[in-house]
C-alpha cells in the first residue's frame, strides 16, 4: 500500500485482482424510498447491474422470517423495532450482478452506522439516524439500505424474496 492510495482506491485495486461475477441483494428500506434515484445512480456508478426489482410493501410475516437472526442476536425489542420499520412502508427489493457485487454494494453502502459511515456512502450521505441514539431508545437504526454480508448470505437472501 501507498501513502497516498485512498481507502476506495485501495478497494477498487481488489476488483481488479479478484473479478468474479456476484448477484447480490439490496434493499432500499421506507426511509430510503425517497432517494431511490440517487441509490440507483450510484448503484450504476459502482458497475452493477440490475438483474431483477421490484417495489413491494413487505408483509409482518415475511419480515419476522427474514430478521429471525436478529431477534436471537439483539433481541425482542429491537426485533420487533426493526419489523415496525421494515413493514412502514413500500421498499424496493434489487438483484445486482457484476463483478465482485456483494464487497462493491457493501462499499457503496457504507457502515451500518450512517454517522459512522465513510463520507460518499449512501448511508453517510443520505442517512439521517444516528446508532447510539437508537440504541439509547432500544431501536433499530434507521439506514436506508440493506446489502447482503457474503456471497452465501445473497445466494439465501435473493432465494427468499425472489422465488
Amino acid at each position: 500500500m501507498f501513502r497516498n492510495d485512498s481507502i476506495s482506491d485501495i478497494k477498487s485495486r481488489k476488483f481488479i485482482v479478484t473479478k468474479k461475477m456476484e448477484k447480490t441483494l439490496a434493499i432500499i428500506k421506507p426511509d430510503g424510498m425517497k432517494h431511490k434515484s440517487e441509490i440507483f445512480r450510484r448503484i450504476s456508478l459502482a458497475g452493477l447491474k440490475i438483474a431483477h426489482q421490484r417495489k413491494d410493501s413487505i408483509k409482518r410475516e415475511i419480515a419476522e422470517k427474514f430478521y429471525i437472526n436478529v431477534k436471537v442476536n439483539r433481541g425482542d425489542k429491537i426485533y420487533q423495532s426493526l419489523i415496525d420499520y421494515m413493514t412502514s412502508g413500500q421498499v424496493m427489493l434489487l438483484v445486482l450482478q457484476g463483478f465482485n457485487a456483494v464487497q462493491r454494494l457493501r462499499n457503496i453502502t457504507g457502515f451500518t452506522d450512517p454517522e459512522r459511515a465513510e463520507k460518499g456512502t449512501i448511508r453517510k450521505d443520505l442517512g439521517t439516524d444516528k446508532m447510539w441514539l437508537a440504541d439509547q431508545e432500544q431501536r433499530t437504526t434507521r439506514n436506508i439500505i440493506h446489502s447482503s454480508g457474503s456471497v452465501e448470505e445473497a445466494q439465501k437472501e435473493i432465494a427468499f424474496f425472489f422465488k
